[in-house]
C-alpha cells in the first residue's frame, strides 16, 4: 500500500484511517491535551495543558508528525504562543484565529468540524506523555515507509543516469535521519572503537597543547578556579552551595557578569529574587554605585546618576551579545526553561552560551518522586547534555553541615541540603564558608582536577566577590 501525500483542500473530517502508520483520533488526543476549553476546563487543567506544551517543546516534535495541514497548523498555533508568552491557548481564541486563517464561510464551516471533533474529547489527565510516544513512533515509522517508497521508486526510473535526482534523493535521506533523531529523544547516542582513528586523537591532543585557548570553558573571572576547572565547559552542571546570606546569589552574579564582558550569551533565571531587584544588583556590579544606593535612588546623587546611565550605554554599546534575565515562576521545571531557551534563540537570532538557575531547589522535579531536588538536578544535567553549554545552579547546605564548617570541617557532597543526589549529579560542587567581611571557596567536587581552597573578600555593597591573595602571600611567608 502507497501513502500519498493528502491534498492542500483534503478535509481533515474524511481523512483515511486505514493507511498505514496513521492514527487520526490519537493525533485529535494530543492536540486536546494543548489546548484550554474555556468551557469546562478547570485552573488545574490549565497547569497541565502547559506543563504538556512545555514538555513537547523540550522533546523537539516535529509538525509533521500530524497527518494534515490543518492540525499542524494547530499544533504551530500552540506551541508559538507558548515560546511567545509561555501560557497555553483557549478553545475561544482557536476558533477566532480559525476564522481568520479561513475567512470564507464554506472554508471556515469545513475546517471547524476538526476542531469540534477536538473538543469533543475528554481531557484525560495525566495521559499525556504515552499518547505522545505513540503519535511520535507512528510518525517515525511513517517516515521510513515513504522514504523506501521513494528509495525503491528512484532506483525503478534509472537511479545511475539520473544524477542530480539522486542527490536530490540523498539530500532528502539525510534530512529524514536528522528529523527522527531530533525526535526520537532529547540526546544522539554516539558509538565507535575506541581506536578506531588514533592519528585523529592524536592530531587533537597536539592542537589541545598548541592552542588550549580554543578547548578552555568559559572563564569563571578568577584565575584560580579557571586553572583547576578550565571554566565551565559545555554539557556541564556545576553547583554553588552556601547558608541563606552567605553570598551565592552573588557570586553567580559575578560568575554571569564575567562571563558576559567575555562576549558570551548569559540567561540567568530568578525564581527566588524579583527581576527588578536582579537588575539593580547589577547595575551595582558593573557602575561600583554602592546597591543600598541604587535601591534607594532618593540617596543618589544627580552625578552618580548621570554616571549610571553613561556607564550602562557604554556597556551595552560595546556587547552584541545578552545578559538576559528571566524572572520565573516558583515550580518552574527544566523544560519551562528550556522553552525560554527556545524563545531567546528565536527572538535574538543568538545561542546561549551559560544558564545560571537560582535557586534550584524552588523548581518543580519533572516527574512525582520521593526527591524532588535530585530529580532536578538530573532534569538540569540533562538539560545541559541536551544544549550542550553549562549550567549554574544555586542550592543551600543542610543544617549538620553548618555546625560542622563553624568548626573547621571540610565541606563534602553530602552537606546538600534536601537530597543527596545532588552531589552525585553536578560534575563541579562549590562550597561558601565565611562571615560577612571574608569567604572561603571549597570545592568538595570537581570532576576532573583538584583544587584547594579559596579566599575571598565580599564587597556585597557593590554586589562583588574579589579574591584575597592575602591568603597566598600568608601562605607564602610560612613556606619560606
Amino acid at each position: 500500500m502507497i501513502i500519498r501525500k493528502t491534498n492542500k483542500e483534503n478535509k481533515d473530517n474524511t481523512e483515511n484511517t486505514s493507511k498505514p502508520f496513521i492514527d487520526v483520533s490519537l493525533e485529535f488526543r494530543v492536540l486536546r491535551l494543548l489546548i484550554f476549553d474555556n468551557e469546562f476546563d478547570s485552573k488545574t487543567d490549565v497547569e497541565e495543558v502547559n506543563s504538556n506544551i512545555s514538555y513537547l517543546t523540550f522533546l523537539g516534535l516535529p509538525k509533521e508528525a500530524f497527518t494534515s495541514e490543518l492540525k499542524q497548523w494547530v499544533y504551530e498555533r500552540i506551541t508559538l504562543n507558548y515560546l511567545s508568552y509561555s501560557e497555553c491557548i483557549s478553545k475561544s481564541y482557536l476558533y477566532d484565529e480559525l476564522k481568520t486563517k479561513y475567512p470564507h464561510a464554506d472554508v471556515y464551516s469545513s475546517k471547524k468540524v476538526v476542531l469540534d471533533k477536538i473538543f469533543g474529547l475528554r481531557f484525560e489527565a495525566k495521559s499525556f506523555k504515552p499518547f505522545v510516544e505513540k503519535l511520535k513512533e507512528k510518525y517515525q515509522y511513517r517516515t521510513l515507509f515513504d522514504l523506501n517508497l521513494r528509495i525503491n521508486e528512484q532506483l525503478r526510473h534509472d537511479f545511475v543516469d539520473n544524477k542530480h535526482e539522486s542527490l536530490v534523493l540523498a539530500q532528502d535521506i539525510q534530512d529524514s535521519v536528522n528529523k527522527l533523531i531530533i525526535s526520537s529523544g532529547k540526546f544522539r547516542v554516539i558509538e565507535e572503537d575506541i581506536f578506531h582513528d588514533i592519528k585523529r586523537d592524536i592530531d587533537i591532543l597536539k592542537d589541545k597543547k598548541e592552542n588550549p585557548y580554543k578547548y578552555r570553558g568559559i572563564p569563571s573571572g578568577y584565575k584560580k578556579i579557571d586553572l583547576a576547572t578550565g571554566g565551565w565547559q559545555p554539557g556541564e552542571f556545576i553547583v554553588v552551595l552556601g547558608r541563606p546570606g552567605m553570598g551565592k546569589s552573588i557570586l553567580l552574579l559575578n560568575f554571569g557578569y564575567n562571563a558576559y564582558k567575555l562576549k558570551y550569551n548569559v540567561v540567568y533565571v530568578t525564581i527566588e529574587m524579583p527581576i527588578g531587584q536582579q537588575r539593580d544588583r547589577f547595575t551595582s556590579l558593573i557602575t561600583k554605585v554602592t546597591y543600598n544606593k541604587i535601591k534607594q535612588p532618593r540617596l543618589l546623587s544627580d552625578e552618580e546618576i548621570t554616571e549610571i546611565e553613561k556607564k550602562l550605554n557604554k556597556t551595552k554599546s560595546e556587547h552584541k551579545n545578552f545578559y538576559w534575565l528571566i524572572d520565573a515562576p516558583a515550580q518552574c521545571t527544566a523544560q519551562f526553561i528550556d522553552s525560554r531557551i527556545i524563545a531567546f534563540e528565536n527572538v535574538t537570532g543568538q545561542k546561549v552560551d551559560l544558564l545560571i538557575v537560582d535557586p534550584l531547589y524552588l523548581m518543580k522535579p519533572s516527574e512525582k518522586t520521593d526527591d524532588p531536588v535530585g530529580t532536578i538536578s538530573w532534569d538540569l544535567k540533562l538539560l545541559a547534555r541536551s544544549r550542550n553549554f553549562p549550567i549554574l545552579g544555586a542550592s543551600q547546605f543542610n543544617r549538620e553541615s553548618h555546625k560542622r564548617h563553624t568548626h573547621g570541617k571540610e565541606a563534602d557532597t553530602m552537606d546538600a541540603a534536601f537530597s543527596d543526589k545532588l552531589g552525585h549529579n553536578s560534575d563541579v560542587m562549590m562550597g561558601i564558608t565565611g562571615d560577612k567581611e571574608t569567604a572561603c571557596l571549597s570545592f568538595p567536587k570537581s570532576r576532573d582536577s583538584q583544587i584547594s581552597k579559596l579566599f575571598f573578600i565580599k564587597k556585597f555593597d557593590v554586589m562583588r566577590f574579589e579574591y584575597d591573595s592575602r591568603v597566598d602571600d600568608a601562605v607564602e611567608k610560612d613556606e619560606e
